[in-house]
């Protein structure tokens, strides 16, 4: 990802969780429910839009994709974000538990700071 690209990702974000604005880029928004590290380290995910064209009609829960943003708010200060990772077949990835530990470990480490 070039720095312009993850400048324009963050600035949506930022957007995203401000007003919840871009519903035609920013689907599903969720914490994860297993591994239990994942879950005590209020790992979130979001669906990105991949391409297809989503029904703004439906409710923001319905869009979904397999291209996702991994992200932690911050524990003392939840107006703070790390964005960890872009994913792209994101479902398969979540099936290591090892990958989904070491997500798990960024974000309790942000958590501890934020």
């Amino acid at each position: 990802m070039t720095e312009a690209e993850r400048k324009t990702l963050t600035d949506m974000f930022r957007r995203y969780k401000e007003d919840k604005d871009a519903q035609d880029f920013f689907g599903k928004d969720v914490t994860f429910n297993r591994p239990s590290r994942a879950v005590q380290a209020d790992l979130r995910h979001v669906h990105l839009n991949d391409g297809r064209k989503w029904d703004l009609r439906l409710l923001r829960h319905k869009h979904v994709s397999d291209m996702h943003l991994v992200y932690c708010k911050g524990f003392f200060h939840e107006d703070c974000y790390l964005l960890i990772a872009l994913l792209k077949d994101a479902h398969n990835q979540y099936r290591d538990n090892l990958y989904m530990m070491g997500l798990a470990d960024i974000a309790f480490g942000f958590r501890d700071r934020f």
